[in-house]
């Protein structure tokens, strides 16, 4: 066969598999596309949606400092910018408006997550044949980690990170294939020693690696993992086989890499934690990059140095003399103590040690290990292939040692990748989706060699078919329980009528959209979303699981957010301190002090004093707790839907709740003075009906004093206006309704009626009767 139809056949290949992983990805489109809206995976994926938009807007503008978050104060945004600008571009490019802008965001990360398997596939070729690079890539494509950080409507950052990680395993694999054996002749005259400099394919590929690294930097400022384990495997490979051209490109391209960061940094805010931050792209990724470069340009002097016809020294001696220049290189450094508090946060993070390791989903273990792990975690991220994660790096050693020896080094960078990956994978659940490139390889790779023993004992055909039912047996848990009703419900969709409504969707998405909506509409617009130099007018106080989708889909400034702490502590401790507080007067203190308006709630435990007030007695007297004076409830909803809880372990013991979300206003509220006996007491009460058709009473008690004054504070007007103040508009649907006036009772017998304006509510007015 010619070499231009071999290269068709290896891309269709290749082109095949992608398109499986784009097809899966895609299947739960009805989660997503609903009733003529776009629902986003909540948390992280949606506050990449808000600064795409950011991009979007003011296109080639990059949102790099944010007045939504961190609120009142902003803050620089810590998470590397490339793919929302890119994102962001595409559609500034191709979108027709803000509904195009939605469609696609929506869009990007399934194509991003099939772009992934191509990679895969050629890493895989690059040392087994084009049948074990179709079973890697199909692999992946059907691997339920990678589709659920793939999948269409979750937009985050990890799906970029895994494919970009993907082309870095690439890229070092083909330059230790590329790179000649010592002794081979291939880059000098027959019979003589290499000179230890580049050909022009190893120039391509020091290129090469200099552009992925530093679009790997650009992508996840976690990425300093990816690189610390590369450099290093790249090092070592080098001096373990004496492959100098190795030292040289590795040399090139972190100059290259530098090229390409340090005016990027330049004009980069402060990043959080400092210069030295390992929570945002800072100097500590640069000097990652440089050690990696100055340790590799030691190894390649050294190697041309140490006589003429080339390094004669063993391969231990080597890999000592490149531990001692990084080991002075990293001591001077961390001397340093800019760059050591830098690393501690990402120490902390990585070793689960942080607030964010104890509550977050993506940093359980796979297996119930340390109490750190729900049940359904192992069978819905890897199905039946979760255990034989410690086997995929074995199957690649074993395979390494029975082909040529100059593909053995890329083997045993993959193994390796496989490795130090598959164990952070197993105690947390995000690193999943990082060792998936390698693991597939792995897995088609113990899968060819099953085939290969098979085959001596059965026909060629039942050897290959009983490898595709295991594959499909380890998935088949996810494949009948996530991608059959996935599919079912596609084709319910696609075959729907004009007007015939689509499958009744009730996801925690769909739910927490539906709310924010509502926030939306009935809380006034804030400034500085989309414009530069402007600043939010109030903000929301929320549990941080909440931050971005208000952010996102309600457009409102928050306290608090899945950027966890870092982003802020002062105002972080506030809001949580305020969803506390043991008084309202604390309460009202600490949303002075956050200039917030209004307080969204979910349900809570009873820790969270005012916050579970709110949600389960809204404000009314509960226990020792008097009814709230200065909260009053805006919008809640929707009825039956889910909360964000579900999907946290633990969400299925909560209480059974009629509504999943609601939003407060904080107000000063009026004051009742009624004039009565001394000593009586006094009761003012208003019907309170919701938007989720909930009926409450509001009621507030006290007694007169010894000047026969009874003085009672109410947060409700009669009647009870649109909170934007935009009556008539659609948030007449999402608003709460008062009664047209207030009861009020002296010694239980009635005594009147009071209409209370809304100018009073806002205003503390008083009012005597």
């Amino acid at each position: 066969m010619s070499r231009p139809a071999n290269l068709l056949g290896e891309w269709l290949c290749a082109g095949a598999v992608a398109l499986l992983a784009l097809l899966l990805r895609a299947l739960p489109f009805t989660n997503v596309f609903h009733a003529g809206q776009v629902v986003f995976a909540p948390a992280d994926a949606m506050y990449h949606v808000r600064r795409s938009y950011y991009t979007f807007a003011n296109w080639p503008g990059v949102l790099l400092s944010d007045p939504y978050i961190n609120y009142p104060d902003g803050a620089p945004v810590p998470w590397s910018p490339l793919p929302d600008v890119i994102a962001g571009t595409i559609a500034a490019a191709f979108a027709g408006g803000d509904a195009g802008f939605e469609r696609i965001l929506a869009w990007w990360p399934a194509f991003v997550g099939a772009l992934g398997a191509l990679p895969i596939y050629w890493i895989a070729r690059t040392f087994a044949s084009r049948g074990v690079a179709v079973l890697a890539g199909g692999i992946y494509a059907l691997l339920p980690i990678s589709v659920a950080y793939g999948r269409v409507g979750n937009p985050d950052h990890h799906v970029s990170a895994a494919a970009v990680g993907a082309c870095l395993l690439l890229v070092c694999a083909k330059l230790l294939v590329a790179a000649p054996t010592p002794g081979s002749g291939e880059s000098g005259n027959a019979g003589e020693e290499s000179p230890g400099w580049v050909s022009a394919r190893l120039a391509r590929l020091a290129i090469g690696l200099a552009v992925v690294r530093a679009a790997l930097l650009l992508t996840w400022h976690g990425s300093l993992l990816y690189i610390g384990i590369a450099e290093a495997l790249l090092l070592l490979s080098a001096a373990l086989t004496g492959r100098r051209e190795v030292h040289a490109v590795h040399a090139l391209s972190s100059l290259g890499t530098l090229a390409i960061l340090l005016p990027i940094l330049a004009v980069l805010p402060t990043p959080l934690l400092g210069l030295y931050s390992s929570i945002a792209l800072s100097r500590l990724h640069v000097i990652a990059v440089a050690a990696g470069g100055v340790v590799a340009f030691a190894g390649w002097w050294r190697a041309r140095s140490v006589a003429s016809g080339g390094d004669r020294s063993g391969p231990l001696a080597r890999v000592a003399m490149l531990v001692g220049v990084g080991v002075v290189f990293l001591l001077a450094v961390f001397a340093l103590p800019g760059p050591r508090e830098g690393i501690e946060p990402a120490l902390r993070f990585l070793t689960m040690t942080d607030a964010a390791g104890s509550s977050t989903v993506e940093q359980f273990a796979l297996f119930p290990i340390f109490g750190r792990s729900r049940a359904a975690a192992t069978v819905n991220s890897w199905g039946g292939f979760a255990y034989l994660i410690p086997l995929a790096p074995v199957a690649l050693i074993v395979w390494g040692r029975r082909i040529e020896p100059a593909l053995r080094p890329a083997v045993w960078l993959v193994a390796a990748w496989a490795g130090v990956f598959g164990i952070l994978a197993l105690t947390q659940l995000r690193y999943g989706n990082d060792v998936a490139a390698a693991a597939c390889v792995g897995f088609a790779i113990g899968g060819e060699q099953l085939r290969a023993a098979l085959a001596r004992r059965v026909p060629q055909a039942v050897a290959v078919l009983a490898v595709a039912v295991l594959v499909f047996g380890l998935l088949r848990p996810v494949i009948v329980n996530l991608y059959f009703p996935w599919a079912r419900r596609a084709a319910i969709a696609l075959t729907a009528g004009p007007g015939e409504p689509g499958p009744r969707l009730n996801t925690v998405g769909w739910s927490l959209h539906r709310f924010l909506v509502a926030v939306r509409a009935v809380t006034p617009e804030t400034s500085g979303y989309a414009t530069p130099n402007e600043r939010p007018e109030y903000g929301i106080v929320s549990h941080a699981n909440l931050g971005h989708a208000l952010q996102w889909v309600a457009r409102r400034a928050t306290p608090t957010d899945p950027f966890w702490e870092y982003i802020g502590p002062e105002n972080w401790d506030r809001a949580f301190g305020l969803l506390a507080a043991p008084s309202e007067r604390e309460a009202v203190r600490l949303s002075r002090e956050l200039n917030a308006r209004y307080v969204a709630v979910s349900p809570s435990p009873e820790s969270d004093l005012l916050a579970h007030q709110l949600f389960y007695a809204d404000g009314l007297r509960r226990g020792r707790q008097p009814a709230l004076r200065h909260f009053r409830l805006v919008t809640e909803g929707p009825r039956g839907g889910r909360p964000i809880q579900r999907l946290y372990e633990g969400a299925g013991e909560a209480p059974k709740i009629t509504v999943p979300y609601k939003l407060f206003e904080i107000v000063p509220g009026a004051r009742l003075e009624i004039a009565a006996a001394a000593g009586s007491i006094v009761e003012a009460s208003l019907g309170v009906r919701t938007p989720a058709k909930r009926e409450f009473v509001f009621r507030t008690v006290t007694r007169a004093d010894a000047d026969g004054i009874a003085r009672l504070h109410v947060p409700y007007a009669n009647p009870s206006p649109t909170a934007s103040g935009r009556s008539g508009s659609r948030a007449d649907r999402y608003e709460v309704r008062t009664d047209p006036h207030w009861e009020i009772r002296v010694a239980g017998e009635p005594a009147g009626r009071i209409v209370v304006s809304e100018e009073e509510i806002v205003s503390g007015a008083v009012i005597a009767r």
